[in-house]
């Protein structure tokens, strides 16, 4: 039996620019069309390129839903924008992060949080922690 191989290929470059390389993940990963930047993402993306964090991977936050920021674009929509509201360094884990959309960057918090149904009583019990 004969396996087939294949050659490895990036998106882009580490030596690219950030707003590059996420243009390049949403045109050839995500089969978008445009990135939208503010002035603001735009200042502090070459603050962290000035710095020295320019040759890290970046890594998207967005809805899972879709493969565009917006949840109810949901499947494989193509020829898409997507709007980038913030970027954050990750300098330990050794990355940014990219974010768009409405997402929410702590995964896996209910809608509603457990520390709402506990309550002290005026005599000290502790009622709902289970």
């Amino acid at each position: 039996m004969e396996t087939e191989t294949s050659k490895l290929t990036y998106t882009y470059k580490n030596e690219d620019r950030m707003t590059e390389k996420v243009q390049a993940i949403v045109e050839n990963v995500y089969r978008g069309k445009d990135v939208k930047w503010s002035t603001q993402v735009l200042k502090k993306i070459e603050q962290f390129e000035s710095a020295g964090f320019g040759e890290l991977p970046v890594c998207i936050a967005k809805t899972q839903y879709s493969f565009s920021d917006d949840r109810t674009l949901t499947g494989a929509p193509e020829q898409f924008a997507i709007s980038v509201r913030d970027v954050k360094l990750s300098a330990g884990a050794g990355f940014i992060v990219v974010v768009t959309g409405a997402v929410m960057t702590m995964p896996g918090l209910p809608k509603q949080p457990a520390a709402e149904q506990i309550d002290l009583s005026d005599d000290g019990v502790i009622s709902g922690l289970f």
